[in-house]
Order: C-alpha cells, then structure tokens, then sequence
C-alpha cells in the first residue's frame, strides 16, 4: 500500500476559511453618523460665559428660552473652558468641546439641545444610538 504524506493537514482547508472570515470582520463597516457635529467641535464662536448656546456650536440649537451651555478648551482658562470651568472639571469625551444641560427631575427648568439630522430615518430600519453623559461635579 503506497501513503503518499500530506504536509497540509486535513483541517487547514477549513481553517483557512476561518482565517478569512475574521479577516472581513476588520474591514470597515458602511456605518455613518447622522449627527453632524455630533463632538460639539465646530463652532462659530469661543464662548466665553455661561448660557452660550445658540450662534456659537455649529449645527446645534436651542428651541426652548433655557440657556444650556457650551464649553470649549478655547475658553481656557474660565468660566467656559475644557476641561476646568465653572461648573467643575471634566475632560471632552474626544476632542476639546462639550455641552452641558441642566435637567430637573419632574421641575419647570429644563435644558436641551436639538439637531437636524444628516438624513431623515426611514421607517423599519434599525439605527444605533450612542451618546455620553457625566453627572454634574454637584449632583447627588
């Protein structure tokens, strides 16, 4: 009986294909961000106090008469600055920009922002949702 020797074992074939398929799980996805300006970066003006909002974040408004406010490393060093203001002190999440709201459970005063979205959603897809969020250095 002639064995012929197979330097490949049998299973290469199949770990071959395992191989590729992590390789395409690297590749980038067609995700897109909906949210333009969605890092508060672009901006037409350094705010350089509190309850600056409308006119100074890109893209961004307020639609209430609450004043929430933007902070921005251009400001340094106070009151409006990034990462020390006069709130406290926290870094952007990825960048120099954030904004902040005041949010009152159940009470009349309420801060929020809105922007119009890059494209509108359309019904029966599934969208990802992300944003982060710090509590005030004076919450409790």
């Amino acid at each position: 009986m002639n064995h012929r020797y197979n330097p490949v074992p049998a299973f290469a074939g199949n770990a071959f294909i395992y191989c590729l398929i992590l390789m395409l799980g690297w590749l980038p996805c067609q995700a897109q961000n909906l949210v333009p300006n969605s890092g508060f970066e672009s901006f037409t003006s350094c705010p350089i106090g509190f309850s600056e909002f409308n006119g100074y974040v890109s893209d961004w408004v307020d639609p209430s008469i609450a004043s929430p406010d933007y902070m921005n490393a251009c400001a340094n060093p106070f009151p409006a600055g990034v990462p020390k203001n006069g709130v406290g002190y926290q870094q952007a999440h990825g960048g120099n920009a954030y904004a902040g709201c005041y949010l009152t459970g159940g009470g009349l005063y309420t801060e929020y922002i809105q922007v119009h979205l890059a494209s509108p959603l359309i019904a029966g897809n599934e969208y990802e949702f992300k944003m982060y969020v710090v509590l005030h250095n004076n919450s409790n």
